[in-house]
């Protein structure tokens, strides 16, 4: 089960998401000396209102003002609430005491300008528990997102929140692999052209939008099950293009995907961006197949997000990606009605389903086109060498003249070709991976991609392989809130790479080859599939020379 899910769960530390300010009043004196600072004033009115009548408040918050932090208070005003305790649980990668992180986190929410910029979790908590005002005028206006892509490799997006229409929950159907056997969830955010596009152009702006999942960071590229149920896994919310998370699931795993939007305000969705962000960049817990998975974690967040202190909404306590997505469709956080007609969900970009079955009916048109078509199934096909492929369709005098007559015919044997190239494309990069994880040698690759010749092959490798690795493998860099500027030079890379190309896929091998021995077994693997993918390339072209 993909951590994709664990993007839902982000959208509970929402808690900013519905305000349910204190009462404010405006306070222009105060007996309690400390409250000179316009600091307290603009950012805790309601500690200043208290503090005029309760001097053990008054003495605290003096001590904290000259202090730069406040220490363990049993003043229930300066202690951590059950609110918080679940906020600490959905965006630290801290295991300290929720008192002791509640008092500094508060220190530094008074007394740092920029701190609603950086950690707009904690700062939501703060106003809405402290009556204060929360915006983010003086904040840069775009947020960032790192993110992974087979074809674009890693690299850093930056988007305004301004920009996001919707928010959907999305679903991915059960897949082949013990992680992904009860489906997973995730976050989509609807990204539009610009802030005045409509919905229509939003929805179909889709190369902008952005897949955000809580994942397993699996040391070892190939998950065990034992540590998938009691521990032993890293969880982090990853980031993806629509493109990745399209392509893996519809052409690669056979998953349908569904796509259900939040109800949602402009300001609620601009919230959730900028918590997304802080929790992309700074989370990190643990991961656990039944109890602390993409469903579990994403459902954390839409309680604490949809229910108001003081009712009685029902809580989503599914442990399964599958049924915690049936019951949000059920209930009043979503728009289900997009998904009543999947014809109509999937024109309107609410529904993706698996091409499975184009490619089936693709298979079946050659094969009744055909009748001595060489091969009895598509899963034949797809077990047979792209040399043996190409040599079983030219040689069979009734295929030939179908494609060199009938560009219908060409078509779909390009089409069942092009399935092919996407999933030795995929089988190399896992093969790759598993490869440098068992010779340990991102360390050695890294070294070696900078004595590279050509700038280009660096940049190509660096995006391609190392960040993306480093995001499994490797402890990501973690910021202590959404990072802006210099923090984000590793990874700001505007070039564009095509890490799919035969030329990258080349460069990769000269320089693994470089660093191992011959005769290793996986190195003799990648080189069966560089194989297999230039002649399934070669294959594809042949053919469209056909047409």
């Amino acid at each position: 089960m993909n951590r994709f899910a664990l993007l839902v769960v982000m959208l509970a530390m929402l808690q900013g998401c519905a305000y349910k300010t204190a009462e404010k009043k405006a306070v222009l004196v105060s007996d309690c000396e400390i409250f000179q600072s316009q600091s307290f004033m603009k950012k805790v009115p309601v500690l200043v209102q208290l503090a005029d009548s309760h001097r053990d408040l008054c003495h605290a918050l003096q001590q904290f003002s000259l202090s730069s932090g406040l220490s363990e208070s049993e003043l229930e005003w300066l202690s951590a609430d059950e609110r918080f305790t679940v906020l600490q649980a959905l965006v630290s990668n801290s295991h300290q005491h929720p008192e002791n992180h509640f008092a500094d986190s508060l220190w530094h929410y008074v007394n740092e300008d920029n701190f609603v910029c950086r950690q707009p979790v904690y700062a939501a908590y703060f106003a809405d528990r402290y009556g204060a005002q929360l915006n983010y005028e003086s904040c840069p206006k775009m947020v960032p997102f790192y993110l992974l892509d087979t074809h674009l490799g890693g690299h850093l997006v930056q988007i305004s929140p301004d920009n996001v229409r919707e928010i959907h929950v999305t679903f991915a159907s059960e897949g082949d692999s013990f992680a992904s056997s009860f489906g997973h969830v995730s976050i989509r955010l609807v990204v539009c052209p610009d802030a005045s596009s409509t919905i229509d152009a939003c929805q179909k702006n889709l190369f902008n939008h952005i897949f955000l999942g809580y994942v397993a960071r699996i040391d070892e590229f190939s998950m065990n099950p034992l540590k998938g149920v009691f521990g032993g896994y890293d969880a982090h919310l990853a980031g993806a293009t629509f493109m990745e998370t399209y392509r893996s699931n519809t052409l690669v795993s056979d998953r349908n995907v569904f796509s259900l939007p939040l109800v949602l305000s402009q300001s609620q969705v601009e919230q959730i961006v900028r918590e997304l962000s802080e929790i992309h960049w700074r989370f990190r817990g643990e991961y656990r197949f039944f109890t602390n998975n993409c469903a579990t974690l994403l459902q954390d967040m839409l309680n604490l997000v949809f229910t108001p202190e003081g009712s009685t909404t029902p809580d989503f306590t599914f442990m399964r990606p599958d049924r915690f997505f049936n019951a949000l469709k059920n209930s009043s956080m979503v728009r289900a009605e997009v998904l009543s007609s999947l014809d109509e969900a999937e024109s309107n970009g609410y529904f993706f389903s698996s091409n499975a079955n184009y490619y089936q009916q693709a298979f079946l048109s050659l094969t009744k086109s055909v009748q001595t078509y060489p091969f009895p199934s598509l899963n034949a096909y797809a077990r047979t060498p792209a040399p043996n492929r190409l040599l079983a369709l030219l040689s069979n005098d009734d295929v030939y003249f179908q494609l060199t007559q009938n560009d219908n015919f060409v078509e779909a044997q390009v089409l069942i070709e092009e399935r092919q190239l996407i999933k030795t494309q995929y089988n190399l990069i896992k093969t790759v991976a598993k490869l440098i994880d068992e010779t340990q040698l991102l360390t050695r690759l890294k070294n070696a991609i900078q004595l590279l010749d050509k700038p280009e092959d660096r940049r190509l490798l660096q995006r391609c392989y190392v960040y993306p690795l480093m995001q499994v493998e490797a402890d990501i860099p973690r910021f202590a809130g959404i990072p802006y500027g210099l923090e984000l030079g590793e990874f700001d890379n505007d070039d564009k790479v095509e890490c799919q190309s035969l030329e990258a896929h080349k460069v990769m091998s000269l320089v693994v080859h470089r660093l191992l021995p011959k005769n290793h077994a996986l190195l003799n693997q990648v080189a069966v599939l560089e194989q297999e993918l230039e002649q399934t390339f070669d294959n594809i072209e042949t053919l469209k020379e056909l047409l």
